[in-house]
């Protein structure tokens, strides 16, 4: 539970949502207690799972190594593998606009 003592110590950041009137405060042990930003009482404590599902998405649940081993090898990976989709994608037009130029250079399309 949130106690006086721990809670300045336990504090990871603080988030402010004017637009809906409210103080979050997310704690360090995975807590989150919400506000209200005009009375000030407490609506509701509780475990954020958020941040579970944020560290199995970016590997930094199963740390550091597997993080930047595997996780980051992966977004290279499907990075160079979509670009050179692309390429493959885009290469039959160029070659087809270069080989219409050609032709057209040397005389023998009619543009007609």
């Amino acid at each position: 539970m949130w106690r006086r003592r721990t809670l300045t110590n336990d504090v990871e950041r603080v988030e402010l949502r004017p637009s809906k009137g409210l103080i979050k405060l997310i704690a360090k042990s995975g807590q989150e207690a919400q506000f209200d930003a005009h009375r000030g009482e407490l609506l509701q404590v509780m475990p954020r799972r958020s941040d579970a599902i944020e560290s199995l998405h970016d590997g930094s649940f199963f740390g550091d190594a597997v993080k930047f081993g595997w996780f980051a090898t992966s977004a290279a990976g499907l990075l160079l593998a979509t670009l050179s989709g692309i390429w493959l994608f885009v290469e039959p037009y160029l070659a087809k606009a270069r080989r219409r130029r050609s032709q057209a250079a040397q005389g023998g399309l009619n543009p007609g």
